[in-house]
């Protein structure tokens, strides 16, 4: 099988776009989700940088990580065909120059989205069971009894990397539709976030999570058709409020924020570059906040 290479894109301003085929596996779901929407956006982590599963892409193959691959085959329908959009796969990695230039339109990606699916991982150790059991919360199905049984692997699942990383605040904090998805449990946004102002939540996991969880409640709010709404923040308010927050590549720490600035976005001095050293990009932050 030869190796799939990324065509040229043919403008600027234009992504690609993915089209995950029916699965032949008749155990994949057929509730057609995947046909209500232009397209979908995911939001998950990469886990590690090692791409080590193997997918086909146009007949060719194309390595994506271990944590990609998983979210693939549950999404996958084995009738309808799902249209998305996913970074590691629309976006040539490799080349710096198209990175750079991808990057500033990830904002109107997400806000575009029909609908944007978070990926919490595997439904390992009974995690999957942790989000139907904040779905149930929500409904206030749960008994005191319930309660206690949800709560140690509601617990668990709520310590997973996403909840930490810096990029899904941007992908959350446009997005006009989310919902959650562990394993093959899957349930809306706004049922994990009632879930969980109902779940009692210790002080350091509510700290932890409180500004994921904020901005996923703030979807009901955002106009549909008003996707390019700027922040109400600046980049260096949005630095200090979430400087705990993770990224792999330190030049993230900044790029990730500004599609939820209310200045940064409009910077040149901020547009992002990969090819820049960490402590230019960093200088170049610092005039912008004090010039």
């Amino acid at each position: 099988m030869s190796t799939f290479t990324h065509p040229s894109l043919p403008g600027p301003n234009l992504t690609r776009m993915i089209h995950l085929l029916p699965s032949k596996n008749t155990d994949a779901p057929s509730d057609g989700a995947g046909g209500l929407h232009i397209y979908e956006a995911l939001s998950y982590c990469w886990e590690s940088n090692v791409r080590s599963e193997l997918i086909k892409i146009n007949g060719c193959a194309f390595l994506v990580t271990k944590n990609l691959h998983s979210a693939l085959l549950y999404l996958r329908n084995h009738q309808l065909q799902r249209t998305l959009w996913v970074d590691a796969i629309c976006i040539n990695q490799d080349d710096l120059d198209e990175k750079n230039a991808q990057i500033p339109l990830t904002r109107n990606i997400y806000a575009q989205a029909g609908q944007v699916i978070v990926w919490l991982g595997e439904g390992r150790d009974g995690r999957d069971k942790a989000l139907e059991g904040i779905q149930c919360i929500a409904g206030q199905n749960e008994t005191t009894q319930s309660m206690r049984e949800f709560r140690d692997t509601s617990w668990k699942l709520l310590q997973r990397d996403w909840f930490r990383r810096i990029w899904v605040l941007q992908e959350v904090g446009v997005a006009r539709s989310v919902s959650i998805m562990c394993g093959p449990v899957q349930i809306s946004g706004h049922a994990f976030r009632e879930g969980l102002s109902r779940l009692g939540l210790p002080p350091s996991l509510q700290s932890q999570i409180s500004p994921v969880a904020y901005l996923i409640n703030g979807v009901s709010f955002r106009p549909r058709r008003e996707t390019d709404r700027r922040g109400e923040l600046s980049i260096g308010e949005l630095i200090s409020m979430y400087c705990k927050h993770s990224a792999t590549v330190q030049h993230d720490r900044i790029y990730a924020l500004l599609g939820l600035s209310s200045d940064g976005a409009q910077s040149v001095a901020l547009q992002p570059d990969y090819r820049l050293p960490w402590h230019e990009v960093f200088k170049n932050v610092l005039s912008h906040i004090f010039p």
